[in-house]
């Protein structure tokens, strides 16, 4: 089941990089969306939210598989970028490093 989430949120996170638009997958049974976009002088910013079932300790596996993302920097938020929170939505945002965002889209081209 790891592997299944890591390929998720991988291939979630890669697309959103490539579109800066919203995209969203299921983990678990929980259905999980992810927000990457470059923010002027302050790198990527990455927004996952998470809604349904969610296990015990599933919210900490998945941030933690956002690649480039430290994992002690997680922030809840109140809001999507462009949308208010829609019930029973957990949001949380990081900033992705250069690197990783960059091997991303390398990765993504070949």
């Amino acid at each position: 089941m790891l592997r299944a989430m890591r390929h998720t949120v991988r291939r979630l996170v890669c697309a959103s990089l490539l579109d800066g638009h919203e995209h969203i997958g299921e983990v678990a049974g929980a259905e999980l969306g992810v927000l990457v976009q470059g923010a002027e002088d302050h790198g990527t910013y990455v927004a996952l939210w998470i809604t349904g079932p969610v296990p015990d300790n599933l919210v900490a596996v998945v941030l933690d598989l956002v690649p480039g993302c430290d994992r002690n920097d997680w922030y809840p938020e109140f809001a999507m970028p462009d949308r208010s929170l829609r019930p029973g939505e957990q949001v949380y945002s990081n900033f992705m490093d250069p690197a990783a965002a960059a091997r991303l889209l390398e990765e993504a081209a070949s």
